[in-house]
């Protein structure tokens, strides 16, 4: 756990459904993600990841967007990515005090 904890922060994750033995859909929600984060803490604990599907960025679902496309922003989705997050501002509070 300190490890997945290093990597991903606090992730939520969901198993979605199991195929063969070695075979399986995971679901991870990361704050943060960086380069290869996925692939690189899946292999530290001997998976292999063939596949990743981005399906949100924050509170942007992608749902049909095709790969590689765009479109433009609601006004309402402006607001809500300009607007600071709660839990980021009660993580960058709690990251005050300890210094």
């Amino acid at each position: 756990a300190p490890y997945v904890r290093r990597m991903l922060g606090r992730p939520r994750l969901n198993l979605l459904s199991r195929g063969s033995r070695s075979s399986f859909w995971l679901e991870i929600g990361l704050e943060e993600g960086k380069n290869r984060q996925i692939r690189r803490l899946l292999a530290a604990v001997g998976l292999e990841v063939t596949r990743l599907i981005r399906v949100s960025i924050g509170a942007l679902a992608l749902g049909t967007l095709a790969k590689g496309a765009w479109r433009h922003l609601t006004p309402a989705e402006v607001s809500e990515l300009a607007a600071p997050s709660s839990s980021a501002s009660a993580e960058d509070a709690a990251a005050r005090g300890r210094e």
